[in-house]
Parts: C-alpha cells; sequence; structure tokens
C-alpha cells in the first residue's frame, strides 16, 4: 500500500539511476511487516527537490485509519529542536538571550548552569520527573529550577527538564507563549499549515493506554498534564512541513548562517556527548538517526513516539522518517530503519547533480566546555568573543 506524491514534479529519478522511491516504499513495507510501526510517511529533501511517500496505516487499534501523506503526527522530542532551539537561535539574534549568560539571569536557578548548557544537555539536571501534578509551566518550571544536580558543563545527560525550562525562558523573554511563537516565528513563514501544538485533528495514533488509543493530543505525560505545550514536547507536523523546514534551513532562509554554524557546532557538544545546541551532530557517540554515509556537518534528533529528522548542509539533503512505532507499545526499536533511510537518502544524493548547499564550512564557533559564568550581556554570543577557559 505504499505510495508517493511528489510535492516537485522533475526528472530527478531518471537523472540519478537509483530508484529512491522503491528503496525507501520497500523500507517502509519492511518495517511495517516485522511490526516495527504500524504506518510511517518519509520525506526527501535533495536539493530544490521534495519528494514524500506514506505507508501503512495510522492506526491499528480499536480500528483501522491509513496513513496518508498528509497525516500528522507527535513530534515528541522533535519539538525540541523545530520549535524550542529555532526560537532559542532567534532570541539570541535578537539579543534577548545570551547562551553564554547563567540561567540565573532569566529565572531563580539554583544552579550554575548557562543556557547553552540547557540547550546542549550538560545543565546538571536528571533526565526526567514526573511534573503532572503542577498543572502548568510555569509551576513546573520554578520548580526544575530549583532542583541542585551535578556539576554543568562536565557530562551530557538528555534531560527534557531542561528544555521545559528553556522553552519557559523563551516565553518570558519574548513576553509570549511557545504556542504564539511557533505559529508566528516558524510555521505560518514557512507555510507549514500542518503543524501546529496539541491538539492536532487527524494526527497518526500513539500509544493505546486503557484499550483507547491516544490521537491528536501529545503523548508524552508530562507535557499532557502541562497543558500540551512544552519545550520538549507537544509539536504535531507532516513530513511535507518538516522538509520545508529543513529546506529553509539549507537556504538560510529561518535563522541567519552564523545562527546555524553555532546551533551545530560539534565544539558546543561536551566531551563524550553529541547534542550541540539542541541539535544533535555526528561525534565519536553516533547518533541513531545517522546511518553510515552522511557527512561529518549532518544534524538531526528523533522523538519518543518514533519520529525521526536529520539535515546534511554538505550533501545539501535532509530526511524525515514519521512513524507512529509507539502505537504497538513502547520499547520497539526502530533505530536500524532510520539508519537505513539515512543510507537509502545519501547513496541518492551522491548519484544525483542536484546542486550543493551554498553554506561555506563553519568555523569552530565555541569551546566544547562552558568556563564558569561570566557577565550578563544581552549582545548574544554571534556578537561577543566566548568567555576564555
Amino acid at each position: 500500500r505504499a505510495f508517493c506524491d511528489r510535492v516537485k514534479c522533475s526528472s530527478l529519478w531518471l537523472s540519478m539511476g537509483i530508484d529512491l522511491k522503491g528503496a525507501i516504499s520497500s523500507l517502509l513495507e519492511r518495517g511495517i511487516g516485522a511490526k516495527a510501526f504500524p504506518g510511517a510517511v518519509a520525506a526527501v529533501v535533495l536539493g530544490d527537490e521534495v519528494t514524500v511517500a506514506a505507508a501503512g496505516d495510522a492506526q491499528v487499534f480499536p480500528v483501522k485509519r491509513e496513513m496518508a501523506t498528509s497525516t500528522p503526527f507527535d513530534l515528541a522530542s522533535l519539538t525540541k529542536v523545530i520549535v524550542t532551539t529555532t526560537l532559542l537561535m532567534k532570541s539570541v539574534e535578537r539579543g534577548l538571550i545570551d547562551l553564554w549568560d547563567p540561567v540565573s539571569d532569566y529565572v531563580d536557578f539554583a544552579g550554575q548552569a548557562r543556557v547553552i548548557n540547557l540547550a546542549n544537555h550538560s545543565s546538571g539536571l536528571p533526565a526526567w520527573v514526573n511534573l503532572q501534578s503542577f498543572g502548568n509551566v510555569e509551576a513546573a518550571a520554578k520548580f526544575i529550577a530549583g532542583i541542585r544536580g551535578f556539576e554543568p558543563g562536565q557530562e551530557e545527560l538528555y534531560s527534557d527538564l531542561g528544555f521545559i525550562l528553556l522553552g519557559y525562558i523563551i516565553e518570558r523573554v519574548n513576553g509570549k507563549g511557545l504556542r504564539q511563537l511557533a505559529q508566528e516565528e516558524i510555521f505560518d513563514p514557512l507555510n507549514m499549515r500542518g503543524s501546529c501544538f496539541s491538539p492536532c485533528e487527524g494526527a497518526a495514533s500513539t500509544e493505546v493506554v486503557d484499550g483507547k488509543a491516544i490521537t491528536g493530543v501529545v503523548h508524552d505525560e508530562n507535557a499532557r498534564a502541562l497543558g500540551g505545550v512544552c519545550g520538549h514536547a507537544g509539536a504535531f507536523s507532516t513530513a511535507a512541513d518538516l522538509a520545508a523546514f529543513a529546506s529553509a534551513l539549507l537556504r538560510g532562509r529561518l535563522l541567519s548562517k552564523s545562527s546555524i554554524e553555532v546551533m551545530t557546532d560539534k565544539a558546543n557538544a561536551v566531551k563524550g556527548g553529541n547534542h550541540a545546541v539542541g541539535w544533535q551532530v555526528i561525534t565519536e557517540k553516533v547518533p541513531p538517526w545517522a546511518g553510515s554515509l552522511l557527512s561529518g556537518r549532518a544534524f538531526g534528533h528523533t522523538g519518543f513516539t518514533g519520529t525521526s529528522i536529520w539535515i546534511d548542509p554538505e550533501m545539501d539533503a535532509a530526511g524525515i522518517l514519521l512513524t507512529n512505532a509507539v502505537h504497538y507499545g513502547r520499547g520497539r526499536d526502530i533505530n536500524p530503519y532510520r539508519r537505513a533511510f539515512a543510507d537509502i537518502v545519501a547513496s541518492a544524493r551522491s548519484s544525483s547533480r542536484v546542486r550543493r548547499s551554498p553554506f561555506p564550512r563553519p568555523s569552530r564557533a565555541f569551546p566544547a566546555r562552558p568556563s564558569p559564568p561570566r557577565g550578563n550581556g544581552r549582545s548574544g554570543p554571534l556578537s561577543r568573543s566566548p568567555p576564555s577557559s
């Protein structure tokens, strides 16, 4: 039942010598047959060409509902990069946030972390705490800010809490909520009409709880209890919309080139980690979306519900693989399909003649480990040198 819609008609498949459409469809069908996921939508960006393919079902329990290329998905932790990291860098560009400022410059914070430590998961905050009793993001953020964790900047510990706090800071400095900011700054400018925060009509179903499939509301329990709009989860989108997002980053239409360099600079990941500013990058700790053939400049992220995205400026390519794997239950390993998808697209890219990205190779923007906090400036890291060690 796999099918493909061409967002832009071209003779790309003929010039490639590689049946990209067939290879992706075959991969999706294999995953469905192995019950890795009930259905999936994949999008490929090669230069200016975008193709979207769908297969399987958007819902299996209690009744079947067929997948379409336009089906929205609960992005889960892709919210961290698509929404929160993008809004963070926009706030930096406007001088509202400095990545090198102490978090305590923005909220009453118990630790010594800088803003960048929240973004690269080295703030010292724990990975997860049950926040469902707080009822709203502000109350939860104030609780998180009072947690004393390990020394910041020393190791990576992937933390939802850090991004909930980061989202709250972004709201405070901009004077608007994340839902409004995402709509005005990302979704509307890029014509991402299938993107929104929870609730979302027509979305692929996620987990089945007490005989009912979670559909159209955020799967993450903390995000759902806090109102569905958080810095770590809550956004929904389609594969085609995420392809538009990836294309905008590749063309420098959403953020400045300097912001993208900072956001994806491996120097901003702590030793042993692979998160720069929000995004995962390819270090000695290879991310699960990377495959074997992407360039060293690729960056990406995954989401717990079964979603993933990667963008490779060197190849001028991007891949989006959205599945509702959690509909079959938690603990399913779909990383082999993520890696195979990346390798299929990278192989096609190397065989095509689509023009390369205009981005130069990035300079090394910041040292890997932030030194102790200094200064309260609001000029932003793009306009001043990082603190010396």
